[in-house]
């Protein structure tokens, strides 16, 4: 399902780097309108790769991961990062790619 997913997000990726494209090429749009068409990219880069990043982290992010957990949403197994969790309680709580949080373990001091 993730994979599924990842693939939609990247379709929609690549459309807006097309318009992106053309806005550049055409020389009649606003500094403005080029900034908020790459933030547009910037964003739908950053889905793009949470999702990706949920079920096929590249070797070298494989060292970054925190946790792995069954996602029941998507009915796999899900990776999950420092950047995945937020720290402010006792323990870690991980938003799953699905939005779903996620208790992480409390190790004693």
């Amino acid at each position: 399902m993730l994979r599924g997913i990842f693939l939609e997000r990247f379709d929609e990726l690549l459309d807006a780097w097309r318009r992106h494209r053309q806005l550049q090429a055409a020389g009649t749009v606003s500094v403005a309108q080029l900034a908020e068409s790459r933030l547009r990219l910037d964003e739908l880069r950053d889905r793009a790769n949470r999702v990706r990043r949920a079920f096929a982290p590249e070797p070298r992010e494989l060292e970054s991961v925190l946790l792995t957990t069954f996602c029941g949403t998507f009915d796999e197994t899900v990776f999950l990062f420092h950047t995945d969790a937020d720290w402010s309680g006792d323990r870690p709580r991980f938003h799953c790619v699905c939005g779903t949080r996620i208790d992480g373990v409390a190790h004693p001091a």
